[in-house]
């Protein structure tokens, strides 16, 4: 509890909490959400799918269209990380203010995992389907 900085895995993007759950991780949304009740000053979001090749799918872009859409916006106490990144405690706010620019460079990235993601809600078994691959996956880990 009031932690300053709160170093959180988020494996997966929200909408994806059922591979989440099975795979013994959590998504991006659940990972702020423990950032959230632990009163943590910032969560620094690591561990992302390969999934992500250039950058997670963390957030709404402000000029989406989507606006009717009540998502959960990113808080403005929370950043991403790379590999081999490091960061001084007083450059975090400035982390924090870098994930609107880094969605703006790998913008063609972005809009793919959106479609990915529209796609994924428009299908109603998509999960049952891949239920499959996720089990083998556990077994996998286990």
């Amino acid at each position: 509890q009031n932690v300053d900085v709160l170093i959180h895995e988020a494996t997966f993007e929200t909408g994806l909490e059922v591979y989440a759950s099975q795979m013994r991780h959590c998504t991006m949304a659940q990972a702020i959400d423990v950032g959230r009740r632990m009163n943590a000053k910032y969560t620094i979001l690591w561990h992302f799918s390969q999934r992500y090749a250039k950058i997670p799918f963390l957030s709404e872009r402000k000029d989406e269209e989507d606006s009717d859409k009540k998502q959960t916006k990113r808080p403005d106490n929370v950043c991403i990380s790379f590999d081999f990144m490091r960061i001084h405690l007083s450059d975090l706010p400035r982390a924090c203010e870098l994930v609107p620019v880094f969605e703006s460079m790998f913008y063609d990235e972005w809009l793919n995992m959106k479609k990915r993601q529209t796609r994924r809600e428009q299908e109603p078994d998509y999960f049952a389907k891949n239920t499959r691959m996720i089990e083998s996956k556990r077994k996998f880990v286990n």
